[in-house]
């Protein structure tokens, strides 16, 4: 009797275990799979359209125009964990008016990834900026022509920047204002007016590793601070001994 009672007890156990378990898998499944996916300009006119009604975990999937125009807008991301994907054979065009062409802005958890930009008639502004946002990336973007910057980074910590093409700006990336632990990597920039890639105002802690920076100005790199260099093609930098 003893033993019939036990086995049921360890048979009650294990079902309410298992639909515990269950009932937890089912949670964190509706948290993983509730994203949607919006296209541009598919279903969305715009990307700062579809970035309005964006929530955490979407994705946003935008396509160069048929007409080979930009997107003229200025498109700010202060939602966190927003993937922003350009697709197709040619990348998407953002031009941004007197402002920054893309800003992730107060966020984190973000991905922008496979964008033409530039940023036109303003003054200090970035084909892409992140503004005291973390643990984002940036990738694949050609940020080309700006009159000022192709990508800054400003008060902003533990970001990927990798495999962007940042030729022909003022500076190809500027990082900057206690910007600290940052990956700038196999990124290619080149002849810029200023610089190539700009480390200052107490931005520590970032690995600069495997860029390519030829034929900028002044500096291919410049390093006001006290940051880790690894692998970068280049031909003169500041301090010297940056380019390996």
């Amino acid at each position: 009797m003893r033993t019939s009672q036990r086995n049921s007890f360890f048979l009650v156990a294990i079902v309410f275990t298992t639909l515990f378990f269950l009932a937890i898998l089912t949670v964190i499944g509706i948290v993983i799979f509730n994203e949607k996916t919006i296209v541009v300009p598919d279903e969305e006119g715009t990307i700062s359209g579809a970035v309005a009604i964006a929530e955490p975990g979407d994705i946003i999937l935008v396509k160069a125009k048929e007409d080979g125009n930009p997107y003229e807008e200025n498109v700010s991301i202060s939602t966190e964990n927003i993937k922003l994907v350009g697709i197709g054979k040619t990348q998407p065009f953002v031009m941004g008016d007197e402002a920054n062409a893309i800003t992730v802005l107060d966020t984190t958890g973000v991905l922008v990834k496979n964008f033409r930009v530039q940023a036109v008639g303003g003054s200090g502004d970035s084909g892409i900026s992140l503004n005291n946002a973390n643990h984002n990336l940036i990738k694949g973007n050609t940020s080309n022509d700006n009159d000022d910057f192709g990508i800054t980074v400003f008060d902003s910590d533990f970001n990927i920047i990798k495999e962007n093409i940042l030729n022909q700006n003022a500076f190809g990336m500027n990082i900057t204002n206690d910007s600290d632990s940052n990956l700038v990597k196999r990124n290619v920039l080149n002849d810029n007016s200023d610089l190539g890639i700009s480390l200052s105002a107490s931005s520590n802690e970032n690995s600069v590793f495997f860029n390519i920076a030829f034929g900028n100005t002044f500096d291919d790199i410049q390093d006001a601070d006290d940051n880790n260099f690894k692998g970068n093609e280049c031909d003169n930098s500041d301090p010297g001994g940056l380019c390996n």
